[in-house]
C-alpha cells in the first residue's frame, strides 16, 4: 500500500467538469451496505488499548494508518450521517464554528473538529484520506496537536484551553456538538483563530474602530458575529484586535509566549507582541531556563545534565522535581501544551524537573542560529541544549534517538516559565538570588 500525493489543481479541474455531466447515476447511487459504527468503535478502541495506536507510537504507523488533519468523510455519508455516526462511536468532539447552518453546507467549505487526543483513531471509521464524489472535506485538531491533527506543526488551540472547550461542549439541534456560548466567543476570537490564526484576515480594524484604513478584509463576518455572541452573554467587546487581545487576557485565554512566537513567523502583525532581546538587554546577564522531560529522568540522566548545564558556565539558581500539580501546569502552558516528538527525535515525554540558571555573559546568538531560531538571545543556551541532546543520543540507535531537553529561547521566556512552575513567589526569589550573585561582564561577541 502506498498513499499517493493529491494534486489539488487536478481534483479541482474534475470536480468542475463533473457539474456539467448530464448522468447522474454517480450521484444518484445508494450504498450497498451500512456500516457497522459499534464495531468499527470496538476495534478502535482494541487497537488503543493495546498499544497498537497511541500516541506515542503516531508517528511509525504505516501510511495509510497515520491521523491527517486534512480528511475526508465517507462519499456515502451526508452531514448529519457523520455526526449520528461520531456520535454513535462516542467520539469527545466539538464542531468549532460556523455551525449555525448545518446540515446546509452552503457558506463553508469545510468543518473544523476539534477531537480528544485518545478518540483520533476512533475516526478512522468515518474519515478517509483523499477526497471521493460526495464527501466532505474537514480539518481535524487534536488537543495536544498530535502529528498529522495540528496547526503548523502546532497545537490549533493551547492544549489547557482545548480541554476546557471539550469539557464545556453542548449539543446544538440535538445533533452537533459545539462550544457553549463563551467558549465559542472565546475560541474564535481566541488568539489562535481571530487575531493569531487569521491575524490579517479576520475584516477588523487592528486599534481603532473608526479608522477604515486599518481595516483588514476577511471572509467571514468575525465582527457582526463576535459582537452578537459577546452580547448574549452581556460582556462588553471592542471590535478590533487590540479589544479581542483585551477580552482574551481577561479569561486567561492568552497562550505561552513560545506558542505566540511560533506563529508570528508567518504573521508579522504578531512580532511586536513579544518582539526579541536586543544586544543591551544582555549586558547585565540573562536568565535561562532548562525542562528536563521524563524519558531522560526515569534513565537516570538527571543528574548528569545538570552538572553540563553548570560546567558550559551557567549559574544554576535552582533545580527541582516539579510537583504532580506543577507538571500538568508546566506540560499544559508551555510549548503549547505539546510535547510530542518530530521528524527527529522521539518524544522525550512531559517535564518532570526545571533547571534555573543565570549566565552573567551571555553570549549573543549567531545569524545562523537565529535563522532557525529567530527568537534566541544567547548562543550558549543552544550549544548546551544540542550538546545534551547529542551526548544522550550517542548511547542509543538511531531511531531511538530522543528530545530529551527543552529551553527557553531568551529571558522574557525563562520569567514565563519561572511563573508558570511556581507564580510570582518564585519569580521574586530567583530575582533576590541574582541579586546576590557575581554580576557578570559585558556581551561577549559570538
Amino acid at each position: 500500500m502506498y498513499e499517493r500525493k493529491i494534486d489539488q489543481k487536478a481534483i479541482a479541474a474534475y470536480r468542475l467538469a463533473s457539474e456539467f455531466k448530464k448522468s447522474q447515476s454517480l450521484i444518484d447511487k445508494k450504498p450497498t451496505y451500512t456500516p457497522n459504527y459499534s464495531e468499527a468503535m470496538e476495534r478502535c478502541e482494541s487497537q488503543r488499548l493495546s498499544g497498537e495506536v497511541s500516541e506515542n507510537n503516531i508517528e511509525n504507523l504505516p501510511t495509510n494508518q497515520k491521523f491527517q488533519t486534512c480528511r475526508y468523510s465517507l462519499p456515502h455519508l451526508g452531514v448529519e450521517e457523520l455526526f449520528d455516526a461520531l456520535n454513535e462511536l462516542k467520539v469527545n468532539y466539538v464542531i468549532l464554528r460556523w455551525f449555525e447552518d448545518l446540515p446546509s453546507l452552503d457558506n463553508i467549505k469545510d468543518l473544523d473538529f476539534l477531537v480528544a487526543d485518545e478518540d483520533l483513531v476512533k475516526l478512522n471509521a468515518v474519515f478517509q484520506p483523499q477526497p471521493a464524489r460526495g464527501s466532505i472535506r474537514c480539518d481535524v485538531y487534536s488537543v495536544t496537536g498530535i502529528p498529522g491533527s495540528n496547526y503548523e506543526c502546532l497545537p490549533y488551540y493551547e492544549a489547557r484551553l482545548a480541554q476546557e472547550i471539550l469539557n464545556n461542549a453542548t449539543y446544538y439541534k440535538s445533533r452537533y456538538r459545539v462550544p457553549d456560548l463563551k467558549r465559542h466567543l472565546l475560541s474564535l476570537a481566541y488568539p489562535y483563530h481571530g487575531l493569531f490564526h487569521k491575524a490579517g484576515s479576520i475584516g477588523m480594524p487592528v486599534y481603532s474602530k473608526l479608522d477604515e484604513q486599518e481595516t483588514i478584509p476577511g471572509n467571514h463576518d468575525y465582527v457582526f458575529v463576535l459582537g452578537k455572541l459577546a452580547r448574549e452573554l452581556g460582556i462588553d467587546f471592542e471590535p478590533t484586535l487590540a479589544g479581542l487581545y483585551k477580552l482574551l487576557l481577561k479569561y486567561d485565554w492568552i497562550p505561552s509566549i513560545d506558542l505566540v512566537r511560533k506563529l508570528s513567523n508567518q504573521r508579522p502583525l504578531l512580532r511586536g507582541l513579544y518582539p526579541p532581546a536586543k544586544p543591551h538587554d544582555l549586558q547585565k546577564g540573562e536568565l535561562a531556563v532548562f525542562l528536563i522531560r521524563e524519558w531522560a529522568d526515569k534513565n537516570a540522566w538527571t543528574e548528569n545534565i545538570i552538572h553540563w548545564i553548570a560546567a558550559t558556565g551557567f549559574d544554576i539558581k535552582l533545580a527541582f522535581r516539579l510537583t504532580p500539580e506543577q507538571k500538568k501546569r508546566v506540560a499544559s502552558r508551555i510549548r503549547g501544551g505539546s510535547w510530542h516528538g518530530g521528524s527527529v527525535y522521539v518524544s522525550g515525554g512531559l517535564p518532570t524537573v526545571m533547571v534555573i540558571a543565570y549566565d552573567h555573559s551571555p553570549i549573543l546568538a549567531s545569524p545562523q542560529a537565529k535563522q532557525m531560531h529567530p527568537y534566541l538571545s544567547n548562543q550558549r543556551v543552544l550549544s548546551t541544549k544540542y550538546k545534551i541532546r547529542n551526548t544522550i543520543n550517542r548511547t542509543l540507535p538511531r531511531s531511538f534517538q530522543v528530545n530529551s531537553i527543552h529551553s527557553s529561547d531568551d529571558g522574557l521566556e525563562a520569567y514565563q516559565y519561572v511563573s508558570v512552575a511556581g507564580g510570582q513567589s518564585l519569580v521574586e526569589y530567583i530575582n533576590e538570588a541574582i541579586k546576590r550573585s557575581y554580576p557578570g561582564n559585558l556581551v561577549d561577541e559570538a
